[in-house]
């Protein structure tokens, strides 16, 4: 959506930016929670990598985005299918980026389940506005 023009474009807008930042924090929590399950003594392993958060977190969104997973849909199907293909492209450019700096085999299957959990927690985010929504408390 380019420039909000009325006041319902307005509020969609926002609403899509919070959904957004939202999203944002479910993806650092997930990676955050599959650091803690997988390297539970002294979370040292993926400290070490946090520059992974950096990228994960500001561009998922921006991913999703561009996959048109924001915009409204007709189904859960498309829902679903924009949500993977944006979430696979991210963890195709992180598995690049951290291929070439060099990390280990724990270290990928830590990104591996914080992309596994972003998408889990992203699906049940999307459910829960869903209902919201449905039950007409502003959200969209």
């Amino acid at each position: 959506m380019d420039r909000p023009r009325t006041a319902s474009d307005r509020q969609l807008f926002f609403n899509r930016q919070l959904v957004q930042l939202l999203d944002a924090f479910l993806i650092f929590a997930a990676f955050r929670a599959a650091s803690r399950l997988l390297d539970p003594p002294d979370f040292s392993v993926f400290v070490s990598h946090a520059w992974i958060l950096y990228i994960v977190v500001p561009f998922t969104p921006l991913t999703l985005e561009g996959f048109g997973y924001y915009r409204p849909r007709p189904s859960t199907e498309s829902a679903i299918g924009r949500l993977l293909g944006g979430i696979c492209l991210t963890a195709l450019g992180t598995v690049i980026l951290a291929t070439v700096i060099g990390i280990t085999t724990e270290q990928y299957f830590i990104v591996a389940t914080g992309f596994f959990f972003s998408l889990l927690l992203i699906l049940a985010r999307d459910r829960v506005v869903a209902m919201l929504a449905k039950t007409n408390c502003g959200l969209r």
